[in-house]
């Protein structure tokens, strides 16, 4: 919804239902990192297994990343994304950052810089962007004081499912310029 010179437009994309499973459980995507440390890379991260050992992403360095790829033409929205430790030493994730992008170099800030507990306690972390992204990269930001690796326990990517289409509803409703001047629109919300 836009409010626009004394128009209001509509538009027709609306969400209707939030995925209730997790889409990162399908094999039908690729993984990569900045570093990890042999057997232990981004697939751990998406791997419904936190024990904070062999199930988890083990970065070479205090900060990196591990990245998603659900392929061309695969591209997907998301409304919840959670993250869990696997870790409770130093080693385990202090601020996270989850990032999306559709060329693997612009990159779109889709959660910025969250703090994440010394346990392993499960962070539920809402996405507000609606676009479908073919890449999801999880940036660690810093660890909880190791200066050698980084452990990242379980991530997972809940879709927003999207109906109807982008286009915008070709038909306004007119607003009287000296009504519209005169009216707060601030908490008016698409």
């Amino acid at each position: 919804t836009e409010f626009d010179s004394g128009v209001v437009k509509l538009n027709s994309r609306t969400s209707t239902s939030n995925g209730a499973s997790d889409i990162t459980d399908a094999s039908s995507f690729t993984y990569s990192t900045s570093g990890n440390a042999g057997s232990r890379g981004a697939d751990k991260l998406f791997d419904n297994t936190n024990d904070g050992g062999v199930h988890s992403c083990e970065l070479n360095t205090a900060t990196g990343f591990a990245k998603i790829d659900f392929g061309s033409g695969n591209e997907k929205a998301s409304w919840k994304i959670t993250y869990q430790n696997g870790d409770t030493g130093t080693t385990g994730v202090q601020t996270l950052q989850v990032e999306g992008s559709n060329n693997d170099s612009d990159y779109t800030v889709l959660i910025d810089s969250q703090a994440i507990a010394q346990n392993t306690t499960l962070h539920n972390l809402t996405v507000s962007d609606v676009n479908t992204y073919r890449y999801y990269k999880f940036v660690v930001e810093a660890n909880h004081g190791h200066g050698g690796q980084c452990n990242m326990g379980e991530a997972q990517i809940f879709e927003l499912v999207i109906t109807g289409n982008s286009n915008p509803i070709t038909e306004y409703v007119s607003v009287a310029d000296t009504y519209a001047q005169s009216t707060d629109i601030s908490a008016w919300t698409d």
